[in-house]
Order: C-alpha cells, then sequence, then structure tokens
C-alpha cells in the first residue's frame, strides 16, 4: 500500500457517489480528512476484527470482501468495483471491521476518517441521507444474497448471477454478451460454490444451448430462456 503524492483529494472526492453532490465549501472540508491509497493485487485493505481505520471507496479495479475461517477456508461475499465503498458498518457501530477486504488487482482507494463524515453529516443533511441509502442498499444485497444461497439450487444462483450481469441498456434483447468481472474461482466463492462445480453447471448451461463460455465471456444465446431456468 502506498500514497500518492500529487494526490488532488477534491478532485478524487467529486469522482465518487457518495461525495459527487457536495459543494466546493463541504468537499473541501472532507478532503482534509481524505487519502488516496494504492493496493497491489492480493493487498489486504482490512482485516476482519481489526480497529477501524477509515472508510474506503473505490477509485479504480476491484475489492473483494469476505470471510475466513480458522482453516484458511474464505467465502467472498462480494465484489466491489468503482464508486462502491466499505467499511460503512463499521464507521457507525464504531465496533471493528466486521469483513475483510483485500485487492483482486491493482486498486486505488479513498479513505476517509471518520472525523471527516462525521463533521460533514452534521452541517449536511444530503450527505447523510446518502450514507443511509448506501446502506439500505447493502442491507438489502445481503437479504438477497440469504435468499439466494438458502433457497436457490446452483444453477439458480448461477443463472440469477448471469442475469444479474447483463446491463440495463441490453435487457430488451434477446441474446447478449457478459464478461465476468474476476476469476471464476473468486464467483464460485461468491456463489457458495466450489470451482469444480461452478465450471460444471456453466458447462451444463452451455450444452442445454443457454450460454457459450469462451473464457470470462459468457454469450446468451436467449435471455427469456435463461430466465426460464430460475
Amino acid at each position: 500500500m502506498h500514497g500518492n503524492h500529487n494526490f488532488k483529494p477534491q478532485v478524487r472526492l467529486l469522482q465518487t457517489p457518495l461525495f459527487c453532490a457536495l459543494d466546493e465549501a463541504s468537499l473541501a472540508r472532507v478532503a482534509r480528512h481524505t487519502q488516496e491509497v494504492h493496493f497491489r493485487k492480493g493487498a489486504v485493505v482490512f482485516r476482519e476484527g481489526q480497529s477501524f481505520i477509515g472508510l474506503f471507496i473505490v477509485l479504480a479495479g476491484q475489492v473483494k470482501r469476505y470471510f475466513s475461517s480458522s482453516d484458511g477456508n474464505e467465502k467472498v461475499c462480494d465484489i466491489l468495483e468503482q464508486g462502491d465503498c466499505c467499511g460503512e458498518a463499521a464507521l457507525f457501530s464504531g465496533r471493528p471491521y466486521g469483513i475483510s477486504a483485500e485487492a483482486l488487482c491493482d486498486a486505488i482507494l479513498l479513505k476517509v476518517s471518520a472525523d471527516g463524515i462525521f463533521e460533514e453529516m452534521l452541517q449536511n443533511q444530503n450527505l447523510a441521507k446518502k450514507m443511509m441509502e448506501i446502506l439500505a442498499s447493502r442491507t438489502q444485497q445481503m437479504m438477497e444474497a440469504v435468499e439466494s444461497l438458502t433457497l436457490l439450487s446452483g444453477t439458480q444462483r448461477t443463472v440469477r448471477y448471469l442475469l444479474d450481469q447483463v446491463m440495463e441498456s441490453e435487457a430488451g434483447r434477446v441474446n447478449v454478451s457478459v464478461t465476468l468481472p474476476t476469476t471464476k474461482g473468486v464467483l464460485a466463492s461468491r456463489l457458495n460454490l466450489s470451482p469444480e462445480h461452478f465450471s460444471r453447471l456453466l458447462m451444463e448451461l452451455q450444452a442445454s444451448g443457454l450460454i457459450r463460455v469462451n473464457g470470462r465471456r459468457i454469450d446468451i444465446s436467449n435471455i427469456d430462456r435463461l430466465r426460464e431456468r430460475l
């Protein structure tokens, strides 16, 4: 991990959904509590149980959030991309991080201290509202994940994930292509599947004529037919 000596915090904050609507004075206040940090692939942003060090916002690259067991097994919770933040639960609870975060590739993140956020929230109701929206959205995502893991089969979880990757602008088309954002091993963990099981499910969907797998690119031949597998 290292910082950027040419860092312009206000410019970077404007690139994030959380802070982009702040006025110049608000940006200046938050900027005093903001750092840009660079992580190499595989570098840990924070670990489960670690005391809070900041709210992190992804500017470039990808970050996985995951749980790990004492025997080294890992369960990927989600994959964060540009604009996503992590650490918000620890920020508001005052407790250590309840999950770990690691860079899936070389990544650039903003690190904002608790003081910077709380001080601005006291003066800016719009920021407070935005933070609540993020927390509500994260809660909804977690509820959907629990529903998927407990009620859907491996095939259904795989199909739902592929359909979720289809861009809104392409949702009305019959056939589309999606690119998996990371390795199949990471995605398998995200779907609570072994890598072998995930690969086998993709091959079964391909054998059924619903998709064609070409590395990370997945061609969906007919969205409606694929949706019928849910």
